[in-house]
């Protein structure tokens, strides 16, 4: 069993290190980041998800690119259409070109009102994020690596900009074309973490399974990461939240209190 294992185990039991108090981690004031541009309230990784979440108060967004067969940036989440689209045939993004994907209706899935969205642009959210949030730029794909640091460096959107991926050969290919631009890396299993010191990362993103476990969050912060969690954690330890519902998550964070990191 590896150390961090162990970390949980003994989290879990709660006999295995003694009760930690906030004091040893202080409280941070959590950021909100709508989670796939706000997906929760509106079709997800479209402009007026993105709309609706600045305007509820997100202190960020968080976008997936990925990018067409003609090599145009785009917001989307999954590698083929059939979830997020009225695509029945349910094909490769990758395989498809920017005016295919315009044919789609990525809203009328989610709701009737939203018949008729479309698949956005990069360039498109990122001009429905105002210039005093942030963006998170979740790299779904090595081919979005070069052009993403590009657009970042060409627009000036560096200090706004985190860039994150579940993949740490992919942050670092990124890091060696931006390095001045924050990174976060989003942990597929536990045992991911281990390569967390290969590059500067700033945050760590846990896993969906441990995230409500103590054990490895306090283990992410004694290692120096800030903490991101989703909005399925409730945790007072996390510095920042990608949250499909920004104003409930608003809610919870109000009723935390110290005695839920002991």
């Amino acid at each position: 069993m590896t150390k961090h294992l162990l970390a949980i185990a003994c989290g879990l039991l709660l006999s295995c290190e003694p009760s930690a108090t906030c004091e040893e981690w202080p409280l941070p004031d959590p950021r909100v980041f709508a989670y796939r541009g706000g997906g929760a309230l509106a079709p997800e990784n479209t402009v007026v998800a993105a709309e609706r979440a600045v305007a509820d108060g997100a202190d960020g967004i968080e976008l997936d690119v990925r990018r067409t067969a003609d090599g145009i940036l785009i917001a989307f989440h999954d590698p083929t259409t059939g979830r997020t689209s009225d695509d029945v045939t349910n094909r490769p993004v990758s395989m498809l070109t920017y005016a295919q994907l315009q044919a789609l209706d990525v809203g009328g899935w989610f709701a009737p009102e939203y018949a008729g969205t479309r698949v956005p642009t990069l360039d498109e959210m990122i001009a429905a994020v105002p210039p005093d949030r942030e963006m998170i730029f979740d790299l779904k794909v090595d081919e979005v690596v070069a052009p993403v640091a590009k657009l970042i460096q060409e627009r000036g959107l560096g200090e706004r900009s985190l860039v994150s991926s579940f993949e740490i050969d992919r942050l670092a290919a990124f890091h060696e074309l931006a390095p001045e631009i924050r990174l976060g890396y989003c942990l597929e299993t536990w045992e991911d973490i281990d390569r967390a010191p290969e590059l500067p990362v700033e945050f760590v993103r846990l896993p969906w399974y441990i995230e409500d476990e103590l054990a490895p969050q306090r283990e992410v912060l004694d290692l120096g990461y800030s903490l991101v969690v989703t909005d399925a954690a409730k945790t007072p330890l996390a510095t920042m939240i990608v949250a499909a519902d920004v104003p409930t998550t608003r809610m919870t964070i109000t009723g935390w209190d110290h005695e839920s990191c002991e």
